[in-house]
């Protein structure tokens, strides 16, 4: 797997400087070759399997629906999270010329969020449907995005940016969560490793591709906004990180609608 996490982590990895590497030939080399790789990694461990041997991630763990859902989802869900943490710590120290001291304290809402988001889910998972959590809990972070992105220069912190630190980190810890008990309910305790292995994995590298893909747009807008103002041009390709960012949140609850139709309610004691 590190054979196209390496390269494709430099590929990505280059866009958050300028948005004009992507166009590099050795960037494009490294996404050609990551592409191919991930794209023959499936069919090796089919082989593997056939002779006999071991396969590092089965293919079978992809033909279980729910597992594929979740996985699905983390991978946007913390894409989307990353790059709203990234981008609203920009815009206090870029925008409104905020300390890095000042703009850590107007994070503190979002670890409180979390935290409290997390106590919440312990209490409910064993009785409130894993679908149902994950929509609600969706779709109160799909706001996170739009008040960022709807925000005025010099906006009381209170008015936007509190609420969207406060309701940003409510889908992914939920899902989070669940997720992780949906792997040990969907497989047996031989495979639950390898799962949450790969869950895991995923998620890491939805962080990787969210920064990236926000960062060349929001770096692509700037430099083709016609403000004057600095700050108004940077705001701009802000602007445009965040809708992206909403678009990601939107999928998230789509995908969690129709992919955990049957995921039903998890961590229940066994009788």
């Amino acid at each position: 797997m590190g054979s196209w996490r390496a390269p494709i982590g430099w590929a990505f990895a280059n866009p958050t400087t300028s948005y004009l590497s992507l166009g590099y030939a050795q960037n494009i080399a490294l996404l050609v070759v990551s592409l191919v790789l991930i794209l023959a990694f499936p069919l090796w461990m089919d082989w593997q399997k056939k002779h006999g041997r071991p396969a590092l991630i089965p293919n079978e763990l992809w033909r279980n629906a729910k597992f594929t859902t979740i996985c699905s989802t983390v991978f946007f869900c913390w894409a989307s999270l990353n790059a709203i943490q990234y981008y609203i710590t920009l815009y206090f120290q870029e925008v409104e010329d905020i300390s890095p001291l000042q703009s850590s304290l107007r994070f503190l809402p979002h670890p409180i969020a979390g935290t409290a988001t997390n106590i919440a889910t312990a209490y409910l998972i064993s009785r409130v449907e894993v679908r149902t959590l994950g929509v609600v809990s969706g779709v109160l972070t799909m706001i996170a995005p739009i008040l960022m992105a709807t925000v005025r220069i010099g906006e009381n912190y209170w008015t936007a940016p509190f609420f969207a630190l406060l309701l940003s980190p409510l889908n992914p810890d939920v899902l989070f969560t669940a997720s992780n008990l949906v792997i040990s309910d969907a497989f047996p305790s031989d495979v639950q490793s390898v799962a949450g292995g790969v869950f895991n994995e995923v998620g890491q590298f939805g962080n990787a591709v969210g920064l990236a893909v926000t960062a060349a747009i929001a770096s692509s807008v700037t430099d083709h906004s016609h403000k004057t103002d600095s700050k108004v041009a940077l705001m701009d390709g802000y602007r445009a990180a965040f809708w992206t960012v909403f678009a990601a949140t939107a999928l998230v609850v789509v995908l969690t609608i129709f992919g955990l139709k049957k995921g039903g309610t998890v961590g229940k004691k066994d009788d």
